[in-house]
């Protein structure tokens, strides 16, 4: 207490504004959009160039590398704005182990996967998988603890069909007894229109 009585008024601030912030996850394999979903919600619909460093729109793929906090501010109606912290984590398991010290700080957890890609969603609920290995690691399921699921790349592409129905989604969700909201995105096209 004496210590804390003399810690400088800056500091105190510092930690009581962190104190205040939402810490979220977002997990899920590499390239089903995760960069692209935090910048989409942190800063508004994305406009031309890459999605790299310190760029704003769509383009070449950088992936993540460790963990990446963005920054933002959620209105609701009727409520205060909540700061959300979103921890956009790296796909690649060789660089899972970076991500495993921020599952333990997150007060909710987004899984995102691709909708036309049914290995990416297979990777959530498998043994190992992105649910499993933050269950182990923190005893917290979607039985206790706020999930989301997104199905990313959801727009008609004529190219690359869609791998993965709601009726999967349903079906896995039954089965492992999960309680998650899900929705789909879709961040291909014309951005103000996907936005």
């Amino acid at each position: 207490r004496e210590i804390q009585a003399q810690l400088p008024r800056e500091l105190v601030e510092a930690r009581q504004q962190a104190a205040l912030r939402h810490h979220c996850l977002i997990i899920g394999a590499s390239g089903v959009g995760k960069t692209t979903l935090i910048a989409t919600l942190c800063h508004g619909p994305p406009g031309g160039g890459d999605y790299g460093p310190g760029s704003t729109g769509r383009g070449k793929y950088w992936p993540t590398v460790g963990t990446r906090c963005h920054r933002a501010v959620v209105n609701t109606p009727g409520l205060p704005p909540m700061h959300l912290d979103a921890w956009d984590t790296s796909g690649n398991p060789r660089f899972k182990p970076l991500s495993l010290v921020f599952y333990r700080q997150a007060q909710s957890v987004v899984l995102v996967f691709d909708v036309k890609s049914m290995a990416s969603f297979k990777a959530l609920g498998a043994v190992g998988g992105w649910m499993h290995e933050f269950t182990r690691l923190t005893g917290l399921s979607p039985r206790n603890f706020p999930f989301v699921l997104v199905g990313n790349k959801a727009e008609d592409d004529l190219m690359h069909h869609r791998q993965v129905y709601e009726e999967d989604v349903r079906e896995w969700l039954y089965k492992d007894g999960c309680r998650m909201p899900y929705i789909e995105t879709s961040f291909g096209g014309d951005p103000a229109s996907s936005w």
